[in-house]
């Protein structure tokens, strides 16, 4: 087998690796597990960040600062790329805030047409009663006038 092989954040657990061959290893972030290497041939085994090898521990200043270094490469990627993201859902919600403002202005013109509208309806109600009335009461007249 050639090629890379990277694990990382493998933790409470049994990592078994066979027959690695020719290439690179990069285990970060092994913690509190066993780990079996059976058969690594020419290759390059890294470790970063604290591994228990039957017993044994490697934590070198170098290793850790890798480590570290790596975990604030990786965590500006992640601030980038939430940043990307972010962007457009700013502009979505502004959108929305600004639809919905605008759907309450059109909301209140209509309420107050409608008032008008209403109060119109009301005054037209009042006429053709009071007009009603008045036919009627012709009608009355002109009977008695015509017995």
């Amino acid at each position: 087998m050639s090629g890379q092989l990277c694990l990382r954040g493998v933790m409470c657990g049994q990592l078994c690796l066979r027959g690695v061959m020719s290439g690179q290893l990069c285990l970060r972030g092994v913690m509190c597990g066993q780990l079996r290497l059976c058969g690594v041939l020419r290759g390059q085994l890294r470790l970063c960040g604290q591994l228990r090898l039957r017993g044994v521990q490697s934590t070198s200043d170098e290793e850790m600062e890798e480590a570290r270094k790596q975990v604030e490469v990786e965590t500006a990627e992640v601030i980038v790329f939430l940043q990307d993201e972010l962007s457009p859902l700013q502009q979505e919600v502004q959108d929305s805030n600004t639809k919905e403002i605008e759907t309450r202005n059109r909301m209140m013109l209509l309420q107050t047409e409608m008032k008008v509208l209403e109060d119109n309806l009301d005054l037209k109600v009042k006429d053709n009663t009071t007009l009603t009335e008045m036919l009627e009461d012709r009608e009355n007249r002109l009977r008695k006038l015509t017995e």
